[in-house]
């Protein structure tokens, strides 16, 4: 009885398995081949221009055909990181160059309703900006300078002052009386001078060494220096004026009065002295912080009256920011530095329009800038409270720099 009822129960498993299997049926997807489904045509990609930019700033054309006239159904993407289309029609894309520095970028191109992608094998982005001279938190660099050379100068806390060739490591050039720099310019015959906000001009002898003392007192507390194409020095700080100084003779005098200012910083450009610093007097009418000049009349230094040439507050993005620094272009637009905010802001004198110097790439502070001898324009990044911000940048620019006279 118990083999019969164990043979019985064998079998009600063996037909409900057998009906388990007959019911069930794979569910497997419908297939994606459609072969009735109609696609856009491939977008196919014929130039690109230009073949060398800037990443993260410069516009690239591309030029082929397929494409959509509406730019969100355009995704372009510069080895594998999409970049913004800013225009687009069916033969035309123009898009801005993402972050992506390298010797070879792959650009591809999906349209929408497209299958395949397009693509165009190489061009060439360039580093906008790098930091440079492989300084790191711990180097406390002040100060900057360039030489005809193209070999850039910096004073450490340390009292040593770096210089940093084109290519290779940086040495020590010599060594400072004082660990901070406040300005800094190479000048005739070779020597670096440079001034800690106190009331010397000191200067380092050709081939570098121990820095001496070029003038022991000027009068005032100086910050900043500038040459004329006449060799005349001009120094600014709490001096209540702009004081000019003959190289051979080492006599001074003040040739523009600024009393209750403090200016930091200092530039000669196309028979200008531009100043920038803070007003802290009680005229109304004058800024707080701006940017003045003053005509150079004669080649002893001899300047005009004072000319405002722009109201900082016009500018800045941020009440707290500061203009920190200034140079100039050789196309005569005013860069102008600051603490925060816009890390340079591009002012030009005959428009009197401004706009950001490559917003999103560079960041503050811009303590002191120095352009060197064709487009590299270099940065001192200094911040006195937060050690990852302090390098020496170096930025890519599209035009050189105007002269600097003390290199001539």
């Amino acid at each position: 009885m118990k083999n019969v009822t164990k043979m019985w129960s064998l079998w009600l498993v063996f037909i409900l398995a057998a009906a388990i299997f007959v019911g069930c049926k794979n569910e497997y997807p419908s297939s994606i081949y459609k072969p009735n489904a109609r696609y856009n045509p491939d977008p196919v990609i014929t130039d690109v221009t230009p073949k060398f930019g800037l990443a993260g700033i410069d516009t690239i054309t591309i030029v082929g055909k397929n494409f959509s006239a509406n730019p969100e159904e355009d995704r372009v993407f510069f080895n594998g990181q999409k970049a913004e289309v800013l225009s687009a029609s069916p033969t035309t894309l123009t898009v801005k160059a993402p972050n992506v520095p390298s010797d070879s970028v792959q650009i591809k191109l999906n349209v929408k309703g497209a299958l395949l992608f397009g693509h165009y094998e190489y061009i060439k982005l360039e580093y906008a900006s790098i930091e440079y001279g492989d300084f790191s938190n711990y180097d406390n660099a002040s100060g900057l300078a360039c030489d005809p050379d193209e070999n850039i100068y910096v004073v450490l806390t340390t009292k040593k002052i770096m210089k940093v060739p084109p290519q290779g490591d940086k040495e020590v050039y010599g060594t400072a009386s004082f660990i901070k720099a406040t300005g800094m310019k190479w000048g005739p015959g070779g020597y670096l001078y440079m001034l800690r906000g106190n009331r010397t001009i000191y200067r380092v002898p050709p081939g570098g060494g121990h820095d001496e003392k070029f003038i022991p007192n000027v009068g005032g507390r100086i910050y900043d220096l500038d040459f004329a194409s006449s060799k005349v020095l001009f120094v600014v700080g709490k001096a209540d004026s702009i004081i000019s100084v003959n190289m051979d003779t080492k006599a001074h005098f003040g040739a523009a009065g600024y009393p209750h200012f403090f200016l930091w910083g200092v530039r000669v450009y196309n028979g200008y002295v531009y100043v920038v610093g803070q007003y802290s007097g009680s005229d109304a009418t004058i800024p707080k912080l701006a940017i003045w000049r003053n005509q150079i009349l004669s080649d002893d230094g001899k300047l005009g009256p004072n000319e405002l040439v722009v109201d900082w507050a016009t500018l800045a993005k941020t009440k707290e920011a500061l203009p920190l620094s200034i140079t100039f272009s050789e196309k005569g637009e005013l860069f102008i530095g600051a603490s925060e905010g816009d890390a340079i802001t591009v002012y030009s004198l005959d428009s009197g329009t401004s706009h950001p110097l490559y917003p999103g790439v560079i960041y503050p502070p811009t303590n002191y800038m120095c352009w060197g001898n064709s487009n590299y324009l270099y940065v001192n990044r200094h911040d006195e409270h937060d050690a990852a911000k302090r390098r020496i940048m170096r930025y890519t620019m599209k035009e050189n720099g105007a002269p600097y006279y003390g290199r001539k």
